[in-house]
């Protein structure tokens, strides 16, 4: 599939080497693109783009907070825990590679990583995970009290950072969106916890997780893919279609996080952490849909038990169950077709490799190409056409 670096006015978009703003301060780190336009302009690698931008995304991730004192500590620890910075990344790959310049796009993509942690604060509070990639979380350094206060500080340091971008007024919508949504998938994981009988249950079933991968996951990779093709000067049906995309991807980045808890470690402190939070992730809720009762039974006895009863020995049980009962074999499956659907997805083009990225940590657990699946594989349904899609066409042609 050919591809061209253009801009909005039909002409190649090479960037310098270094920038300067008035204060004298340097932009962009990065190398010209002028090799790339000269063969048949071939989009950014993810490994190029890391290279190019990760260096100015961490200094711009280090400067410019409001927050002062014990709060602008906070946020500081949590940013120092690392991560990827897949959500700061991929406005600014996915800007460049859709004809746009990287500066249109950097805050956008520091906004959307300060989001991110803002979630994963309070999401470490609510889950009671003690642990964030290996330092203890905010709220077990500081207390529950003070890990809201910094989580709340994060929010709006994100949408100053929006408020700089040059199509942060446009994405405004979508911005606030995507955090109500995320909220709510929040609690409708909390709801999918509940009894049966509580008035405010979710059925436990691989639709209920999949609505709720939608909202907790899915916007914000919908909104990361929304601003990069918005900060790429595009019209509103590709800045849809592209946010489409972006919540598949993230109802395969979900499905690939509660594969792994099972398969290898979170950095939460070994195998199983989702089972002793009480979540019901993919693998579970296909287990209950799908497994015989005697294989579910010890995966049920856990989730009956309060949470400090949930031992090593337990959560090794119910791991086996999971195995015995095919929930494990699925989940890859699914993983798989979802992989393949999203690589066949032409908007694939405008992040090269991503996908095999995302899969890398689960890679060692993942059926060989062109092993049988379960007849009730549908991940492939997550990337199927929609009619904002032909939008994508014209820009990825």
């Amino acid at each position: 599939m050919a591809f061209a670096l253009i801009n909005a006015r039909g002409t190649t978009s090479p960037e310098p080497a270094q920038r300067i703003d008035d204060a004298g301060r340097r932009i962009v780190s990065t190398r010209s693109f002028t090799s790339a336009a000269s063969k048949a302009f071939a989009p950014l690698s993810c490994e190029d783009a890391q290279r190019a931008y990760l260096e100015e995304i961490e200094l711009r991730l280090g400067r410019g907070f409001v927050a002062a004192g014990l709060v602008r500590e906070m946020i500081e620890y949590q940013l120092m825990t690392g991560g990827k910075r897949v959500r700061a990344l991929l406005p600014v790959w996915i800007c460049v590679n859709m004809g746009g310049r990287a500066e249109a796009a950097l805050d956008l993509g520091v906004g959307l990583e300060l989001l991110h942690n803002a979630t994963l604060i309070h999401d470490d509070l609510q889950d009671g995970d003690a642990y964030r990639r290996g330092r203890p979380a905010i709220w077990r350094r500081w207390g529950k009290a003070q890990a809201i206060n910094a989580g709340d500080a994060l929010f709006f340091e994100a949408f100053r950072c929006f408020a700089r971008a040059p199509a942060g007024p446009r994405l405004l919508e979508t911005m606030t969106a995507a955090m109500v949504r995320l909220a709510e998938g929040q609690s409708m994981e909390f709801q999918l916890q509940l009894a049966q009988d509580h008035p405010h249950a979710l059925p436990p079933t691989l639709r209920t997780w999949e609505e709720v991968a939608r909202r907790k996951t899915g916007m914000l990779f919908a909104a990361c893919l929304r601003a990069g093709a918005a900060a790429a000067e595009q019209d509103e049906p590709t800045v849809q279609a592209a946010g489409d995309y972006g919540e598949a991807l993230g109802l395969l980045f979900q499905l690939q996080d509660d594969y792994l808890d099972l398969i290898g470690d979170k950095g939460r402190h070994g195998r199983g952490s989702d089972l002793v939070e009480g979540k019901l992730s993919f693998p579970v809720l296909w287990a209950y849909e799908h497994g015989a009762a005697e294989a579910v039974a010890p995966l049920r006895a856990l989730f009956a038990l309060p949470r400090e009863e949930r031992t090593a020995a337990r959560v090794s049980e119910a791991i086996a169950a999971l195995q015995w009962s095919g929930a494990l074999a699925a989940t890859a499956a699914w993983l798989g077709a979802a992989a393949e659907a999203a690589q066949a997805h032409m908007f694939s083009a405008v992040i090269p490799g991503w996908i095999d990225r995302c899969l890398a940590p689960v890679a060692h657990a993942m059926p060989p190409a062109g092993a049988s699946a379960p007849t009730d594989v549908g991940a492939a349904a997550w990337f199927a056409p929609r009619s904002g899609d032909q939008a994508i066409a014209d820009v990825v042609p």
